[in-house]
């Protein structure tokens, strides 16, 4: 995994949410005369996918199940807050704080329902400059996915 913002939308798609997902690589663009085709061609469309919200993709992760891209889930709070519903409903709350002082961290922790954690402390706990990403780097050391290469 890439931890690109979409390389960890991808994993939180895959590993919070449960999609299936998958790359959509471009590819050099082909066109062929097919006479068995309906029109008498066939095109690869560069690798790209047209998706049923009308929209193409290409270099980029496709939930399969959705057909449509993979939620911006580290870089929308909408999306974001998706994955804080997914997690409560898997048993956990969340304690998201702003920065401190300019220039510090969103920190976003999740706990198991019923448990206040070591001293107010979520078990999951992780920091970022973007509040929904550190809520799915949280997310994800819920579920026990840790993320070295953010």
């Amino acid at each position: 995994w890439g931890m690109t913002d979409r390389g960890l939308d991808a994993l939180v798609a895959e590993k919070v949410m449960g999609r299936r997902i998958q790359f959509v690589k471009s590819e050099p663009f082909e066109e062929k005369i097919d006479p068995s085709a309906l029109l008498g061609v066939t095109c690869n469309f560069g690798g790209s996918v047209f998706t049923a919200g009308r929209e193409w993709l290409v270099d980029d992760w496709l939930d399969i199940e959705g057909d449509r891209a993979v939620e911006p889930y580290s870089t929308a709070m909408r999306a974001a807050w998706t994955v804080v519903e997914k997690i409560a409903e898997s048993g956990f709350w969340l304690k998201l704080t702003t920065p401190f002082a300019p220039e510090q961290p969103y920190w976003a922790g999740f706990t198991p329902h019923n448990i206040t954690g070591w001293n107010g402390r979520p078990d999951h706990l992780a920091g970022d400059l973007s509040p929904s990403r550190a809520i799915c780097l949280a997310a994800l050391k819920a579920v026990g996915v840790e993320v070295k290469d953010v």
